[in-house]
């Protein structure tokens, strides 16, 4: 079963202006003067990045940065793309593309420690850590494997937005076809971050898209779901890259009162 709040990846072919997704997130296209701009709207509580790719451009000239992509902060609108006639003597047209995920693209790396994902009280082992030899490796590399037992409660490591909630999956094993059968929790944060939840036990997760969490509120139950060697809980931050897709990124743990980077092999305790 999937529910996404608006969609995790949203692809929009238009050639005007999209108005799609009223009240949320939208693109809407202002002209004067024979000049038309585009306005990137954004009322969810956490920022959004769009992407623009121009499919056609005749007898017109876009100005933009080269990269196209742009960072619309939580509950604000900002220009986009303007587009300008060539030549005034001629006919034109241009349509584009537009892309949009939660989270801010020139995020390189988290500004503050998260949460363990786990209940207060508790400790469980990191079985695989950052650069893991069994999984975490290229854009997924910043990567924390928690030994959690199947069934264990899994909490909110950061306040913030529900975004995404899969939870419909049954099947686990070491079999890359099953790579995206895992049932999961991502929490999109205020400073353009993402957390996500990996693994989860089928039909246990109790948030739903567009909910607020606070830390610590419970997401669901820990499980064995996708592609697995066995049961435990996958857990990363992340942003999305400049070509749009997820870039793992260097996170620290709050443990004991201070900054940790999360190792193989330790054992921490929530408290």
């Amino acid at each position: 079963m999937y529910r996404f709040l608006l969609l995790l990846w949203l692809l929009l072919l238009v050639s005007a202006s999209a108005d799609l997704l009223p009240d949320q997130v939208r693109v809407d296209k202002q002209e004067r003067d024979g000049v038309h701009a585009l306005v990137l709207h954004n009322r969810c509580s956490v920022p959004v990045t769009y992407r623009f790719d121009f499919t056609t451009l005749e007898n017109a000239r876009v100005e933009a940065p080269s990269h196209l992509t742009y960072v619309v902060p939580a509950r604000g609108s900002i220009r986009g793309p303007v587009i300008k006639r060539s030549d005034d003597r001629y006919r034109w047209q241009w349509n584009y593309r537009s892309y949009y995920h939660f989270g801010d693209w020139t995020k390189v790396t988290a500004d503050r420690p998260y949460e363990l994902p786990f209940s207060r009280g508790k400790a469980y082992e990191v079985s695989q850590g950052f650069n893991g030899e069994l999984s975490h490796h290229g854009t997924e590399a910043y990567a924390v494997d928690f030994n959690l037992p199947e069934g264990t409660p899994v909490t909110a490591a950061r306040k913030g937005l529900v975004v995404r909630v899969e939870e419909g999956f049954s099947q686990g094993g070491w079999d890359r076809s099953l790579k995206e059968s895992a049932n999961t929790v991502v929490i999109a944060h205020q400073d353009g971050t993402l957390s996500r939840y990996v693994h989860l036990l089928k039909d246990s997760v109790v948030v739903d898209p567009g909910d607020w969490v606070e830390t610590g509120t419970l997401l669901g139950r820990s499980g064995n779901t996708g592609y697995t060697t066995g049961p435990h809980l996958h857990f990363d931050v992340y942003s999305p890259g400049p070509d749009m897709k997820v870039r793992t990124l260097d996170f620290r743990l709050w443990v004991d009162g201070r900054e940790v980077l999360p190792l193989e092999g330790q054992v921490y305790l929530h408290e």
